[in-house]
C-alpha cells in the first residue's frame, strides 16, 4: 500500500489504524493534524509505527493540497472533519458528523465548494449545506438516512446510496457506482 489517510481527529475512532499499520507496508501515512482526543493510542504511536517500517508520517495542514498520484486531497476542516478529494476530475466531499447549526456556520465561511459526490453519516443535512455542495451523488455510511435529508436529495435528483441498503460501493470513472448488494428499490429511491 502506498499511502493511508486518517481523516478523523478522534483517536478512539482511529484505533484500528494501529493493527493496519503493523500488517500493511504503508509508505506514507497522512494524519489529520487537529488536536487529538486521546484514548488508547496516541499520534506519537502512529508516527513511531509508520517510521519503524520505513514509512513517512505526515500531519496534514488545513487547505494544503496533497497530490496522491491520480487524486488530490485537501482538509477543508480538520476538526469536523471535512475532506475534499479530487479523483478523475470529479470532486468528492467527505463530511464528518456535524450538527445543523454548525453546518450553517461552515457554509457561512465560504470554504465549501461544489462537489459531484457527498459522503456523509446519513444524519440531517441543512438545505444551505446541500445548496452549497450541490451533489449529483450522495453516499451515507449508515443503516438509515434522515428522511428530510433524503427528501431534499431526491427532490434535487441526487442519486442516493447508503451502506445499510446497498453494501459496499465500487466506483470507476468509466462505469460509475456499483453496489455490492442487490436492492429491490430504485437506486435513487429515498426510503
Amino acid at each position: 500500500m502506498n499511502f493511508a489517510i486518517a481523516t478523523h481527529a478522534d483517536l478512539g475512532l482511529s484505533a484500528g489504524w494501529k493493527k493496519l499499520l503493523e500488517r500493511l507496508p504503508i509508505q506514507t501515512f497522512y494524519d489529520n493534524k487537529a488536536p487529538k482526543q486521546m484514548h488508547e493510542i496516541s499520534d506519537r504511536e502512529f508516527m513511531n509505527t509508520v517510521q519503524s517500517r520505513q514509512g513517512v508520517y505526515l500531519p496534514v495542514e488545513i487547505n494544503n493540497e496533497i497530490n496522491l498520484g491520480s487524486a488530490q486531497l485537501r482538509f477543508v476542516n480538520a476538526q469536523i472533519p471535512v475532506v475534499e478529494f479530487v479523483v478523475a476530475n470529479q470532486t468528492w466531499l467527505l463530511l464528518g458528523e456535524i450538527e445543523p447549526s454548525e453546518q450553517q456556520k461552515l457554509v457561512a465561511t465560504g470554504t465549501l465548494k461544489p462537489a459531484q459526490v457527498l459522503w456523509w453519516s446519513g444524519k440531517p443535512l441543512t438545505v444551505e449545506l446541500l445548496a452549497a455542495v450541490g451533489p449529483k451523488v450522495a453516499i451515507a455510511s449508515a443503516d438509515e438516512i434522515d428522511p428530510e435529508t433524503a427528501a431534499q436529495l431526491h427532490q434535487s435528483k441526487t442519486q442516493i446510496f447508503w451502506t445499510g441498503r446497498d453494501g459496499a460501493l465500487q466506483w470507476t470513472p468509466a462505469a460509475g457506482f456499483k453496489t455490492t448488494l442487490e436492492s429491490e428499490e430504485n437506486q435513487t429511491s429515498f426510503l
